[in-house]
């Protein structure tokens, strides 16, 4: 059974709209954070309307439109790597800023830890831009790009490499756990039987 491309758009559409209530929610609304878990409670819903509302009404109205357990598990896993965006966004933008932004005469990070970082790796204070960051950036001031742009690219091409990584080995040890071993995974007992 194949995953169908309609499976695929409805991940991305899930998974744009969590992304883009998840900042909404904690900055401006300040309620729960819906993705910080392993099972995030954004994607719970989402796939729980999918299979009981959805799903039933497709039955009803257009029966070929049904999104069959394949499909439900192809929502999840997209939603799976995409929901976890904005915790680790806003955790990895924050520590890569703070070297800059905490540094003090008390803690002696100018004499200390600064010299002894790359200045690529980390945004620089011009013009107080990180402060901006944690402080809050007037209305009427731009976004100051071009102090983040090269940090985040070179983190961004450490981050992809892990990531390869990560995926390769899991193909190499895949076949090992799972069917020579038959190792049982917790984690995906919910979403398996969610499926």
């Amino acid at each position: 059974m194949k995953v169908r491309w309609r499976a695929i758009v409805v991940g991305v559409v899930l998974v744009t709209g969590i992304n883009i209530f998840d900042p909404v929610s904690n900055y401006m609304i300040h309620s729960s954070a819906f993705t910080n878990s392993h099972m995030p409670f954004s994607l719970l819903f989402g796939v729980l309307a999918l299979g009981f509302v959805y799903n039933p009404a497709a039955r009803l109205l257009f029966p070929s439109a049904v999104m069959s357990r394949m499909d439900l598990a192809a929502v999840l896993a997209i939603g799976f790597l995409g929901s976890n965006v904005p915790t680790l966004a806003q955790r990895f933008v924050s520590v890569i800023s703070a070297p800059n932004y905490f540094a003090s005469p008390e803690n002696e990070w100018h004499t200390y830890t600064l010299p002894n970082l790359q200045s690529w790796l980390f945004p620089g204070n011009i013009g107080d831009s990180v402060g901006r960051f944690y402080q809050g950036l007037p209305p009427s001031d731009p976004v100051p790009w071009e102090v983040w742009f090269e940090p985040l690219v070179w983190w961004f091409a450490l981050l992809i490499a892990l990531l390869g990584a990560c995926f390769c080995l899991s193909v190499i040890l895949r076949k090992q756990w799972s069917e020579r071993e038959r190792l049982t995974y917790p984690l995906a007992e919910l979403p398996l039987l969610l499926v």
